[in-house]
């Protein structure tokens, strides 16, 4: 049915009545004015300004959040649009109604399928972000998979790195830049601002389960380094 023709039906039955929301798609927004207006100065917030242990909010703790302060409650998460929120969660909920546009992120892989969406499909969002897609799939397995393998193999075919190795370099990383955030959540939010030398585990009385030796040093500073052609 052509919209158009039905807001003039309206207009010449009702006035300036046909304006008025009644006549707009689209279900009841669950949250009044007010609320939406407090919910998205909590959601652009830090965690921190609520004396909260975590750096970022996600959904689902930035939906518990708002119910524990008796900013929503938790009702309101249930009441309305049941059958076309079903099987979302209450951050999502909360989301639907604060935001009424729809977005797709992704990175690496994710970022790909992105440029592949956009490509294809690009009235499925409003808006697609593509971070560091993995789209070069022939510079992706044709050189910098083999050289990833290669750095870390020793000339008789034997693993360089192994995974005790990066679980000990991961714990390490944290230790030293976790923090950098003001926060200790477990996770280093920016890995430009941390400064971690992999020397500082260089073994200094043989291999050791604590430490790395040289040759799993130098693999480590070849994979923070840039990819480079040595030829060129």
């Amino acid at each position: 049915m052509d919209p158009v023709r039905d807001v003039l039906h309206h207009f010449n039955a009702d006035g300036f009545e046909a304006l008025y929301l009644k006549y707009m798609g689209g279900r009841p927004r669950t949250f009044t004015l007010p609320e939406r207006r407090e919910i998205k100065e909590i959601a652009k917030s830090k965690p921190a300004e609520h004396g909260l242990p975590f750096s970022t909010w996600s959904l689902a703790k930035l939906a518990a959040f708002l119910v524990a302060e008796g900013v929503v409650g938790g009702a309101q998460l249930t009441s309305h649009g049941a059958r076309e929120q079903e099987g979302l969660t209450d951050g999502e909920k909360i989301a639907r109604e604060i935001n009424p546009y729809s977005y797709f992120a992704g990175c690496s892989n994710g970022g790909r399928q992105a440029l592949m969406e956009a490509q294809r499909y690009p009235e499925d969002f409003d808006g697609i972000i593509a971070g560091a897609p993995g789209n070069n799939l022939t510079a992706l397995a044709g050189r910098f998979f083999p050289w990833t393998a290669d750095a870390n193999t020793t000339p008789d075919g034997s693993q360089i790195l192994g995974v005790d190795k990066v679980q000990l370099l991961h714990q390490k990383v944290l230790e030293t830049c976790d923090t950098a955030d003001g926060l200790q959540d477990g996770q280093v939010d920016d890995p430009r601002k941390c400064s971690f030398d992999s020397a500082s585990l260089r073994c200094t009385a043989g291999p050791q389960a604590d430490c790395l030796t040289d040759a799993q040093v130098n693999t480590i500073r070849k994979f923070y380094a840039v990819l480079a052609d040595s030829t060129t």
